[in-house]
Formats: structure tokens, sequence, C-alpha cells
């Protein structure tokens, strides 16, 4: 069985953006909206940023894998070489280390998976 993350239409997942917009690393959560092979290990990704302000929290961008294991991707933007994506799972852990402490239960459903509802509640208070 593969385990290696692959992204699913509508289904959240974390981000982690290095660098960040200054020194520190910048964390979200993010929706995938579509995914599209562009082959040559790139693809097109349609995501909501959750982290971005209500409005301008939609993006479509192209990567290319530069390593895909259990639970990750890490990727490249094309065009901004410079910068790194892990992208995660979204899991309790990763919310309360990079959202802080009560994320967990802020974020997910009772079951543990991403809820949506609360989630895009959350554009309107930032986390």
């Amino acid at each position: 069985m593969d385990e290696r993350l692959t992204f699913e239409r509508r289904c959240w997942y974390a981000m982690t953006m290095l660098p960040g917009y200054g020194d520190d690393p910048y964390v979200s959560p993010v929706r995938v909206d579509d995914v599209t092979p562009r082959g040559s290990r790139m693809f097109e990704l349609t995501f909501l940023n959750l982290g971005y302000a209500a409005g301008v929290q939609g993006f479509k961008s192209i990567f290319r894998t530069l390593k895909r294991g259990r639970g990750f991707i890490l990727a490249e933007q094309l065009g901004k070489a410079e910068r790194g994506y892990i992208f995660q799972n979204l899991t309790p852990d990763w919310l309360e280390k990079n959202l802080g402490p009560g994320s967990a239960e802020r974020f997910l459903s009772d079951d543990g998976s991403p809820n949506e509802r609360r989630l895009l509640a959350s554009a309107a208070t930032p986390y």
C-alpha cells in the first residue's frame, strides 16, 4: 500500500512555506480545490490559503515535487525556487504546534477530521 501523501480535492492539508514572509516559516491550513498533474514531477494546485485575508485566499500555482513521502510532499513553486513548501496531513499535533493551544479542538471535528465549517469560520477571526 502506498502511504505517500496524495492530494484529494476538497480536502484540507497543512502547508509550511520556507522561508516565510520574514525569517520565520509561514504556516497555514489549506484546502485543495483542484490538482492537475503537469508531467515531470510537476502539478498545478488550486487551493484556498486560510491564513490570508478573506477575498484573497484563492491561489493557483504550479509546483515541482522535490520529495514525496509518507504524509508529506516537499515542493518548490515554479518561478520561486528560493522558497520551499511542505504539504502535510492536517493533524491535531500540527495545529497545536503551529497555531497554538486549543487549535485542534477549534478546527477539527470530534473524529479528528478537518471541520470545513469551523475552518472557514476562522477566516473572519484570524487564528
